[in-house]
């Protein structure tokens, strides 16, 4: 069973960082699970389950995918996961919610307010003027900037797509993101009103994408309006890296981060905290010692293999290593089990787990 369980996490490594290459199979299966054009940063995948157990949000439709191994066949009414042509998973495939159909009282459809990733988790990008790129200072890999225009989506409609959503799945997440803002909250308070209104119509369990404020008030207000846990991501940890990968968001100091995770494990708890670090991008030595650093106080590392997104940046450079993505994922899950991390403490999408595999690791 261990041997199993470690085949399928290699696949889901090589799939993170590799994509599903198109076929008419896998066409389908996208324009069923996404009936509107709207995207978040570029992970609105295929959404899968390998050997009915392993959540897998699979990056597909972007130029490296095409290179990937791996896609999915129709064998006998069954769908299968091929490598090189060769069914070597049988997956399932998770549905479409029902309420991506509706509408919301002002007419907007559903699945352009908010969208499912993995099977309980609901996320949406509030917006996506991020400050760093009406300056020419964005991170370089991201293409938030670059997406379908948002300019905050309208509190109502949100409401009604969270009511919707829990009518369906009552036990859904929502995760909450958006672009940074040149103010002392760095965007943090502009998420408040949402937070209020989620909070005042349920006790759905809300997370938010934020970075680090100039004073952690901020944090304090938002938590007292309802949030239950952060992913405050700081991507590159070799400080030299930083400057040159994200010359905007690497003004916010990495002491300012710490500050950040303590404070809001101080509130919340341990590992309601999340931080994203970025395999490829800096060296597994630097990324190991950020694990360590963050575990230590209670913050969960969250390792995403770098990919390089057509209008990103660094477009031209090779998707991460699924082998070096194994490693340090084995490290984190070791670290976290240590530390004595429940999946129960994770919040948004680290409850979700489709992007990564450090929680695969944690119960191995």
């Amino acid at each position: 069973m261990k041997c199993l369980w470690k085949y399928i996490i290699k696949i889901k490594a090589e799939i993170l960082c590799w994509g599903l290459r198109s076929s008419k199979t896998t066409d389908e299966i996208y324009r069923i699970q996404h009936p509107s054009s709207h995207k978040r940063t570029g992970n609105a995948g295929i959404h899968i389950i390998l050997n009915g157990e392993v959540v897998l949000n699979a990056i597909y439709g972007e130029k490296f995918c095409e290179k990937s191994p791996y896609n999915i066949e129709k064998i006998k009414n069954k769908f299968w996961l091929s490598k090189n042509n060769t069914p070597v998973c049988k997956i399932s495939i998770i549905e479409a919610p029902r309420w991506y159909a509706n509408h919301t009282t002002k007419g907007i459809l559903m699945c352009d307010v908010l969208l499912q990733e993995g099977v309980d988790t609901l996320i949406s990008g509030l917006w996506n003027n991020c400050c760093y790129f009406k300056n020419g200072t964005e991170c370089k890999f991201c293409i938030l900037g670059y997406e379908k225009g948002i300019e905050w989506k309208n509190i109502n409609d949100v409401i009604d797509t969270v009511n919707a959503a829990l009518k369906e799945n009552p036990n859904y997440y929502i995760h909450l993101t958006g672009g940074n803002t040149f103010t002392p909250d760095n965007g943090i308070k502009y998420y408040e009103k949402y937070v209020r209104a989620i909070r005042k119509e349920s006790n759905i369990s809300i997370s938010l994408e934020v970075s680090p404020p100039a004073n952690m008030k901020y944090l304090d207000n938002i938590i007292s309006a309802g949030a239950d846990g952060f992913s405050i991501n700081i991507e590159i940890w070799d400080e030299t890296k930083r400057k040159e990968i994200c010359p905007g968001k690497s003004q916010i100091k990495r002491e300012l981060y710490f500050k950040a995770w303590e404070r809001g494990v101080e509130l919340l708890g341990k590992f309601r905290i999340s931080s994203i670090m970025i395999v490829g991008l800096d060296t597994p030595k630097n990324i190991e010692e950020a694990i360590k650093q963050m575990v230590r106080i209670g913050v969960k590392p969250v390792l995403i293999p770098f990919r390089p997104f057509r209008k990103s940046i660094l477009s031209s450079l090779p998707s991460t290593n699924p082998v070096e993505l194994l490693k340090l994922s084995a490290i984190a899950g070791a670290e976290l089990k240590k530390a004595g991390a429940k999946e129960k403490e994770f919040v948004g999408c680290e409850h979700c787990g489709a992007c990564t595999i450090e929680k695969e690791f944690m119960n191995l």
